[in-house]
């Protein structure tokens, strides 16, 4: 049985959160996943963080001869590496993220991602089926004017975009959309952009990772450094926060706390049809850099927010995904630079009658 309560938040300036919140404090099924198979990828180096598509296996990188990797999942074989690592045409000062999951789409049988350079403020589109192919890179730019240093763009349709970027006093991070060149405040972004650091601070106690939805229409955003998940609509009034625990965090008292001493709580997000998953790492600063304690473990979630099955794991990961077609979990330690896969093909069954 899941022990889940609801109760009102009185202010979202002191948590980043809505109102409504619903705190989660077992789930219905917990699975220990074990016997992690190590995974070696040829001629890819410095693996930041991966995606996995079909039948791809592509890997964000630190190479500064192809910040991407491509890789068959079949074998692992090695079939690519693009974009470059400069200040010229098409290079990228970062290694661009691959995870975004409207970032792959497919466009007559093709599959194509789309890339937010970080610092420019430039979206460009790659053919990846091309490029594979002809073994050279295919991209055009289709948009240079997006706000340069955005904490999240989140590409909602051709036109549309999701954006977060800091103030001008590093005291907030403000939401707002992006349509050509009007922008646009929903309520519920409203609600979350009154959330505040004091003037100095680190203004990581408010970033999160962010992921969309294109066909349910929403938008999970989860904080790094806080106890809670947010999931809202961007065309309406829909609105939840999820608390994993008993009680909400307060910025204020986060503020109080030295930095080493305060907790990372949420390192990876992923959406997926049913249902999408969240990895808790729920550690200080300390213990993430220096001693690393327990594993982190992984929730999955459906789509109204309710808990469905939590994975306990045997070592520690950064990243994960899953290969649906074979039923494995990929995940990745990268500060060990370990990729391995964990056969959860029963667990996936149980899912699948939950999700």
């Amino acid at each position: 049985m899941c022990f889940i309560g609801c109760q009102s938040n009185p202010s979202s300036s002191s948590s980043m959160a809505f109102e409504e919140v619903q705190y989660v404090q077992k789930f219905p099924k917990s699975f220990s996943v074990e016997n992690r198979i190590p995974i070696e990828l040829e001629k890819t180096i410095g693996v930041q963080n991966f995606r996995i598509y079909d039948s791809l296996l592509i890997a964000s990188t630190q190479d500064k001869e192809g910040l991407w990797a491509f890789h068959s999942l079949s074998d692992n074989g090695f079939l690519g590496k693009y974009l470059l690592k400069g200040d010229g045409p098409n290079e990228f000062a970062h290694s661009p993220s691959i995870v975004t999951k409207g970032g792959l789409f497919k466009v007559n049988s093709q599959l194509f991602a789309w890339i937010h350079d970080f610092q420019k403020g430039k979206i460009l589109k790659m053919n990846i089926d091309e490029s594979l192919k002809n073994n050279q890179l295919s991209i055009s730019v289709i948009r240079e004017s997006l706000p340069p240093f955005l904490f999240s763009c989140v590409m909602l349709d051709s036109i549309t975009f999701f954006c977060r970027e800091m103030n001008n006093v590093q005291t907030q991070q403000t939401r707002f959309i992006l349509c050509r060149d009007e922008k646009m405040l929903p309520s519920n972004l409203e609600i979350l952009n009154k959330a505040e650091i004091r003037q100095g601070e680190d203004f990581n106690i408010l970033s999160a990772i962010v992921q969309w939805n294109s066909d349910k229409k929403i938008m999970v955003e989860m904080p790094i450094g806080l106890n809670h998940i947010n999931l809202y609509s961007l065309e309406n009034s829909w609105r939840k926060t999820i608390c994993v625990g008993k009680k909400l965090d307060n910025i204020e008292s986060v503020q109080d706390v030295s930095r080493w001493d305060r907790k990372y709580t949420y390192a990876d997000l992923r959406i997926f049809t049913h249902y999408w998953a969240a990895l808790y790492i729920n550690e200080t600063e300390k213990t993430v850099q220096t001693v690393r304690g327990k594993y982190p473990v992984i929730h999955f979630f459906d789509w109204e927010g309710n808990p469905l099955v939590e994975l306990k794991l045997d070592s520690h990961i950064t990243s994960f995904d899953i290969d649906f077609i074979k039923g494995f979990l990929y995940t990745l330690d990268v500060q060990t630079d370990e990729l391995g896969k964990y056969d959860i093909k029963k667990i996936l069954m149980q899912l699948d009658k939950n999700g």
